[in-house]
């Protein structure tokens, strides 16, 4: 270092949207694409917040998620760039649909993305709840990225439905 003094070594920046890509990354190699995309439920992401993990999930892996989080989802100026191009992209691509066995499949990966969401705070109540019930029987696996106050919450509901689950933790609390 300079003048005898060590130099800290810097941390890697990665911002909220890539650790939620990066999570997700981690669920399919984990679990599996087709496993996670084995239910209409598909994934839950409890406490999902701005919904980046459903984002991830459902528009770049078309996998279904439903975010449960009493605070509505908001897409990123960074997504809605994504959606736009990807809807752009559908249009001029429409004409090919007929002939091309590609173009039908590009059409299908650049679909429209609209977050299934249920404002609602996942705790014991709502796990026993007709809806909750439900939800956690067809899903295919129970995750949280930095879940709070949700995170016991969360394993032991997968416990009790014989679910998969990951959690993130952010802090120790």
């Amino acid at each position: 270092g300079v003048g005898g003094r060590r130099q800290k070594k810097k941390r890697p920046n990665t911002n909220n949207y890539a650790r939620a890509g990066r999570f997700v990354e981690w669920l399919v190699s984990r679990f599996g694409h087709d496993h996670l995309a084995g239910s209409s439920v598909g994934v839950l992401d409890v406490a999902g917040g701005a919904g980046a993990v459903a984002f991830e999930l459902s528009a770049m892996r078309a996998i279904p998620c439903t975010v449960i989080d009493p605070r509505p989802v908001r897409l990123t100026s960074k997504q809605k760039k994504t959606l736009r191009f990807r809807s752009e992209r559908r249009e001029i691509l429409r004409s090919g649909l007929q002939f091309s066995p590609l173009v039908r499949a590009m059409t299908e990966r650049y679909r429209d993305y609209a977050p299934s969401q249920i404002q609602h705070l996942f705790d014991d109540e709502y796990c026993d709840s007709e809806e909750g019930g439900r939800l956690l029987r067809e899903c295919t696996c129970v995750v949280g990225m930095h879940p709070d106050e949700a995170t016991d919450a969360i394993v032991d509901a997968a416990v009790r439905f014989r679910k998969p689950f990951a959690v993130v933790p952010c802090c120790v609390f």
